[in-house]
């Protein structure tokens, strides 16, 4: 066996995965990866593969064979430090990050450190929300998303480690990401509500208390016609009576609309 064939091989897993057909393409890389175990590129290609099907364990195996074969193949490191992450693989997560040179709290755990604000588009639904990233591979929701996209207020979601896209925050481009899969669900639940509010203003201190009390909330009128519809993440409907009660405390008239 030989390079040469190694690379027709490839090609035809290529030519396989560009049609949809993901089996063959996997087994075209296989293949040629036999043929030349030392080229690095069939194996990334399966590291690749294996990753947009959530296949994590092979994802990291082909990933670090291909890193170690081609040291200077940043996606590589950068799929295996997604794949270890998926897999809470530690010391592995930690070895490809320090190989594409970023800086992570000292120890041997969780990767996770300083965070940053950024962008993920959510697989389900295409929702852009933003997010605290809080390590190279993970971003907890800060936004509550809409229903269709069966994701909740501070989830932690894994997500691929190029940016697709920027959104704007205060004049400040910032990255968005696509998400892969959720890593860790939420506690949280989400209450939709119809508000009556007496004055503009009104809203604000809504937002305040719930910012106060660590729950979520989102502005959801738009998707009803203007009509002032919340959506409010927490983790029981005992919590959200709550702060509906200090709202109307705070905000006389404030409450909840009648139906109709």
């Amino acid at each position: 066996m030989s390079r040469h064939q190694a690379e027709q091989l490839n090609t035809l897993g290529d030519e396989a995965a560009n049609r949809g057909d993901r089996a063959s393409a996997r087994q075209d890389y296989t293949r040629a990866t036999s043929a030349d175990p030392s080229w690095s590129v069939p194996w990334y290609n399966l590291g690749f593969l294996a990753k947009y099907d959530r296949q994590w364990a092979e994802s990291l195996r082909a990933n670090a064979q291909a890193a170690q074969l081609a040291p200077d193949n940043d996606a590589a490191w950068w799929n295996l430090g997604i794949a270890a992450t998926a897999l809470r693989d530690w010391k592995q997560a930690r070895w490809a990050w320090h190989n594409v040179g970023i800086s992570l709290p000292p120890g041997e755990g969780d990767c996770a450190g300083p965070s940053m604000l950024a962008a993920v588009r959510l697989s389900s639904s295409q929702e852009v929300v933003w997010g605290e990233r809080i390590d190279p591979a993970r971003m907890i929701l800060l936004n509550v998303p809409r229903p269709e996209a069966q994701r909740r207020f501070q989830d932690v979601v894994l997500h691929d480690g190029a940016p697709n896209g920027t959104r704007t925050m205060n004049g400040t481009e910032l990255p968005i990401f696509d998400e892969l899969e959720v890593w860790e669900s939420s506690r949280f639940v989400t209450y939709e509500v119809a508000l009556q509010l007496p004055h503009a203003g009104a809203k604000a201190v809504l937002a305040e208390i719930c910012t106060e009390r660590g729950l979520g909330l989102e502005d959801w009128s738009a998707a009803h016609a203007g009509a002032p519809i919340a959506a409010i993440a927490a983790e029981s409907e005992a919590a959200v009576h709550g702060v509906l009660q200090e709202w109307a405390e705070r905000v006389p008239g404030a409450g909840l609309r009648s139906p109709g």
